[in-house]
């Protein structure tokens, strides 16, 4: 009986020291950034204060297949933690907001590092799993051995690890779903939270207020007579030229890229066309470049997001080839696809048909008038 109390002492005593580990190794994390409901910390990870997820605050970087992105939100221990996962297609469209235009053009918090458009979930339909779009918000099915502009984004739940962090922690720890409202997943979301009770403050001990002193009899000083005022010159009026506010300049630079039926890969031959965008941005380095995927309104396939993600993808592919191939900074270049949507000639003619099927770069640029 003896041995056996000593060694359920032992394991309290472990369990306790570990308790304390834990709750030192994630105490100095500090809050750097808010962002609506978002609250990014020092650690690399941001909280969403709306859902209670933390997710991770960048993606992995570069394209990757599904079950490579799966291993990698695994295995992913940002901030210490070792709960992380892949998010599913909900928590993802509820990250999406449409009124946000975030870094890279995404919708979704500057305060979350997306280099890719769509961010794998752990759904799938058969074999194929969803993909989210931070350009549109739909969720996609897809390859799971498709790679090209696919990221990961790991996420893990508050209500896995225990964690501290040092400013905002009140707004992870104090917050407790209302009633019964967590899901199979453990996760609460668009519910009602309630702050716990703060503890009564220490009542401060009675001041006693010393009687008041008698004030001294006042001493006479003489006071004497007073000059009279001279009258102030009076100033120059100068009159100071008003700076010339600098004004933003708008630049649509057409590219004369061609691509195969369906296709988004980028030919060599077209080498000349993209360096003479990255000489300009070059020579410019205050200017910044969304490039515009354009396509024409056929649809044989009577899915209109085909033509949507055509266009996005073609988009894309002159943005990495900006960045792989001449070395630009990939913060100054966005990539959006904007389908059939902005004709620039006629889809009822081949010529017409040909001109909208497009990428041009729109740059902005401050120049003084």
């Amino acid at each position: 009986m003896k041995k056996s109390l000593g060694t359920m002492v032992a394991i309290m005593v472990a369990a306790i020291i570990s308790g304390l580990f834990t709750t030192a190794k994630y105490s100095n994390a500090v809050e750097i950034g808010k962002d609506s409901r978002f609250i990014a910390y020092d650690n690399g990870t941001v909280l969403d204060t709306k859902t209670n997820l933390l997710w991770a605050a960048k993606d992995n970087g570069s394209n990757i297949n599904w079950n490579d992105a799966k291993s990698y939100c695994e295995n992913y221990r940002g901030g210490g933690y070792t709960d992380w996962r892949m998010p599913t297609k909900f928590e993802l469209k509820d990250l999406y907001d449409d009124s946000i235009f975030g870094k890279n053009g995404y919708h979704l918090t500057k305060l979350i590092n997306l280099t890719g458009s769509f961010v794998w979930s752990s759904e799938t339909t058969g074999t194929k799993p969803f993909v989210t779009s931070f350009q549109y918000g739909l969720a996609y099915e897809e390859s799971s051995s498709n790679t090209r502009r696919n990221r990961a984004l790991p996420v893990r739940s508050l209500s896995g690890e225990t964690a501290t962090v040092a400013s905002g922690a009140a707004v992870a720890s104090n917050i407790t779903p209302a009633g019964d409202a967590a899901d199979a997943s453990g996760q609460w979301w668009g519910k009602k939270y309630v702050p716990k009770a703060e503890p009564p403050a220490v009542p401060m001990e009675e001041v006693v207020t010393p009687p008041p002193e008698v004030p001294a009899a006042p001493m006479e000083v003489a006071v004497p007579p007073a000059e009279v005022p001279v009258a102030p010159a009076v100033p120059t009026e100068v009159t100071v030229p008003k700076a010339e506010k600098p004004v933003m300049e708008e630049v649509v630079m057409p590219l004369n890229v061609k691509f195969d039926t369906a296709k988004s890969n980028i030919k060599k031959t077209y080498d000349e066309d993209i360096k003479n965008l990255a000489d300009f941005l070059k020579a410019n380095p205050e200017a910044t470049a969304v490039i515009e995927g354009h396509t024409d309104n056929v649809d044989i396939h009577n899915e209109p997001e085909r033509n949507m993600r055509l266009s996005q993808a073609r988009a894309d592919s002159v943005r990495h080839y900006l960045i792989d191939d001449f070395g630009i900074d990939a913060s100054r270049i966005s990539a959006i696809g904007y389908g059939p949507n902005k004709p620039i000639a006629s889809n009822d003619t081949i010529e017409g048909r040909m001109k909208n099927r497009r990428v041009e770069a729109v740059i902005e640029m401050v120049k003084p008038k």
